[in-house]
């Protein structure tokens, strides 16, 4: 028995770990917007602040701000985009575009009972928070936008192919099975390669692995990838922004350069601010004290 009990371990060790196992998240609100449930934290009183995060993260990825924005009088909402769990996870592939992310944002803002919010968004929760504004300006009382410049009016350098090449090797047919090897190292990867000088601890992406290791959480969010149009420019983001917009840009963004921020303004007809972090692609979680010193005062003037 104790030779068979070393066999099995020796076996295990051998074909690595058991698979991640996802562990439901608790604690969150829900509510029915665009024909979709879209869980979300909720903090505060006062203006509404919706913050949406990006790819590879979550809701959770808000945590330690959601608070700090609440504290400075605003009602801070984080939901989970469309496809992480626990919001809904629509079945349809094409489900899954910049479009479809504002159509969300525009009737959350409805459902939670309000007529205006500040948008705030990171990664694709910025390619959301644009289309949002596109679509419906007179809803957005200002736009907050973190990594990704203005999607129709996006200008690349010649080692983008390089740096960007996730766009085209997450949409393959391999990439879930890529995602889910050795418990997620490639989340690790993806961090490390977009925000080179940021050593999060293990604890940041214990979120994200866990929304990960729901099979249909991995392939929506794969999803994005999928639906993101290559070549021409998708509705709404042909059109200009006319809402006062605040661009965060990281000064060692693995993925995309300040220059690029400078180079979109051609996008925006109304105020445009760019703001350059230290940090790379996730900046706002980087240095915390240096975005909110940028953000708040940007959401009291407006």
């Amino acid at each position: 028995m104790r030779r068979l009990s070393v066999l099995v371990v020796l076996v295990a060790v051998a074909c690595g770990a058991p698979p991640r196992t996802h562990v439901p998240e608790t604690g969150f609100r829900t509510v029915e917007a665009n024909g979709l449930t879209l869980a979300y934290f909720e903090e505060g009183t006062g203006p509404l602040v919706i913050m949406l995060h990006g790819f590879p993260d979550t809701a959770r990825s808000w945590d330690p701000i959601r608070p700090r924005v609440a504290a400075a009088g605003y009602r801070v909402v984080t939901p989970f985009l469309r496809g992480y769990t626990p919001s809904g996870i629509p079945a349809d592939d094409k489900a899954y575009t910049g479009k479809d992310l504002g159509q969300d944002i525009l009737a959350l803002i409805t459902a939670l009972g309000e007529t205006r919010a500040f948008v705030v968004g990171h990664d694709f929760g910025a390619a959301g928070a644009y289309a949002a504004t596109l679509l419906d300006p007179s809803k957005v009382r200002a736009l907050v936008t973190i990594a990704i410049p203005h999607p129709g009016f996006l200008s690349t350098g010649p080692d983008f192919p390089w740096k960007g090449r996730h766009f085209l090797y997450l949409r393959a047919p391999g990439a879930q099975a890529l995602m889910r090897r050795d418990d997620f190292q490639h989340v690790e990867d993806i961090y490390k390669r977009w925000s080179p000088k940021w050593s999060p601890d293990a604890s940041e992406l214990e979120p994200v692995k866990n929304a990960f290791a729901k099979d249909e959480t991995l392939k929506a969010a794969l999803d994005f990838y999928k639906q993101l149009k290559l070549n021409g420019t998708p509705e709404p983001f042909e059109k200009k922004v006319t809402v006062a917009t605040f661009a965060f840009a990281g000064e060692t963004d693995g993925v995309l350069g300040p220059d690029a921020f400078d180079d979109a303004r051609e996008g925006f007809e109304a105020e445009y601010t760019v703001k350059r972090l230290p940090g790379g692609h996730f900046c706002h979680r980087e240095d915390m004290d240096a975005f909110l010193n940028e953000l708040l005062p940007f959401f009291a003037s407006h």
